[in-house]
Formats: C-alpha cells, structure tokens, sequence
C-alpha cells in the first residue's frame, strides 16, 4: 500500500467518490502525485463498477493532473478514453472536452496535425487538416455559429477556438490564426 493510502481508513479505499474527495484535497494541498493515485484508483472503481459517467469524469480530471506533471501521453491516453464513453453515453459537450484537453497532450507532444485536426473536429469545422484551412473556411464556420460571436461564448468553445488559433500560428497558418483569435 503506497504511503498516501494508508492515512485513511480501509472502508474509504473502495469506495471511488471518497477516492475523490481525497483526491481533491491532496490537489489542493499540492500533494500532486498522491493525488494522481488516488484518481487513478477511483477511475478504476467506477470502471469495475460499470459508472461509466463517473468514470469518464474522473479519467477527465485525471489527465488534466497527468498534463499539469509533464505526462502528456498518460493523459491523452485517458482522454481518449473518456471520449469514447461520452460518445457511448450520447454526451456531445464531454466528447468536445475530450477531444479539447487530448489536442492540449497533443501539441505537448509536439504533434501539432494531429493536434489540430482534433480541434477541427471538437469544433465542427469541416475540414480534413490545418494545411487545408483557409480562412473563408472559418469565416462560413464562424457565421454559421453566430451565436458563439455575438452572445456570451462558451468557454469550452472558446478554449477550443483559442487553441486552434495557437495552432495553426505555430504551424505558419498566420492568417488564418489571426482570424480565429480576433474572433
């Protein structure tokens, strides 16, 4: 039994929403790496336990902890994961999200096509590759999402959009990268 294990009580080691809840605190006290375990053993509870919602949240807030400590691959390997549950649970907005935090693990990795064709897809941006994008493009996406421009914005949208725009800078893109983020 790892050393952050064994400070609480048995019973609380099987039950994952406790696994959480420690998991939690120990993220707020820093305790990083004790908190990635406590994570990584609630995940698999719920996995076991057939809580598949509650297993892709957690394998969700799990990656983020694994990007925060430089393990971009463990990370994209578990938001990968929980896009595929969101697609079987029919949740569009976790599937987004996914495809968003795994396109962050990606351009950690230096593997920016692929971390821009994912934004395309979280984004509904019918293109197949960056290299293709042209900036009508993503005018006709923008106008055809006009409520993301004109009203309040979703964040998670907004995150996306400002990665994209990362991207495609870091790829050459420049036009098209002022276009997304002027927007």
């Amino acid at each position: 039994m790892s050393p952050a294990f064994s400070q609480i009580p048995a019973f609380s080691l099987n039950n994952p929403h406790s696994l959480v809840q420690q998991g939690e605190e120990l993220y707020r006290q820093q305790q990083l790496s004790s908190a990635l375990e406590y994570f990584q053993k609630a995940a698999n509870i719920f996995a076991k336990n057939g809580d598949k919602l509650n297993q892709a949240i957690t394998l969700t807030n799990l990656g983020r902890l694994q990007l925060e400590l430089g393990k971009a691959k463990d990370a994209l390997d578990n938001w990968e994961t929980a896009k595929t549950i969101y697609i079987q649970l029919g949740d569009k907005t976790g599937v987004t999200r996914s495809q968003i935090y795994q396109a962050h693990a990606l351009q950690q990795l230096g593997l920016l096509p692929r971390a821009c064709s994912i934004l395309l897809q979280a984004l509904e941006i019918q293109e197949q590759s960056c290299e293709a994008l042209t900036a009508e493009k993503i005018e006709q996406t923008l106008k055809l999402n006009q409520e993301f421009v004109t009203q309040q914005p979703d964040v998670l949208l907004l995150t996306g959009w400002r990665s994209l725009g990362d991207v495609l800078r870091v790829i050459g893109k420049l036009d098209e990268s002022r276009l997304v983020l002027e927007k």
